[in-house]
């Protein structure tokens, strides 16, 4: 009945799959948008923080900046999700203070806020150097 409706079935291991893109092998999926608003211990937002992501400690890669207003955008569109995002402060002085870097794990971030629609915003407070 399927293979008259023009659907077929095919193993994994025939397909030659080995990873990657999943949608070309009908599995759904929700592209998650992780927007952080990137503040300092009073609420103020902090422009020019980089952001990195990576699965371990070793591994990260620089991104993109923090604007005006500690913004960042980070689409994911893999599963499973491994990522961590970093973010340090490189701008030091020019950005009102020097911070400590601060690690978030999104696999957490996105069980926490539980999203339906994959679009979650979160706030990531860092703490000035002493």
């Amino acid at each position: 009945m399927i293979a008259a409706l023009g659907f077929g079935s095919v193993s994994c291991e025939e397909s030659g799959f080995r990873g990657g893109n999943l949608d070309a092998y009908g599995v759904l999926h929700v592209d998650f948008h992780i927007t952080t608003r990137v503040v300092d211990e009073e609420g103020t937002p902090i422009k020019g923080i980089e952001v990195s992501t990576g699965s371990t400690a070793e591994d990260f890669t620089p991104i993109g900046q923090t604007d005006e207003n500690g913004l960042y955008t980070l689409t994911l569109k893999e599963y499973p999700i491994r990522e961590v995002m970093r973010f340090t402060d490189i701008d030091g002085e020019a950005n009102g203070g020097e911070f400590m870097d601060k690690s978030v794990n999104v696999r957490k971030v996105i069980q926490e806020n539980d999203s339906v629609d994959g679009v979650i915003s979160i706030d990531v407070a860092l703490k000035k150097r002493e």
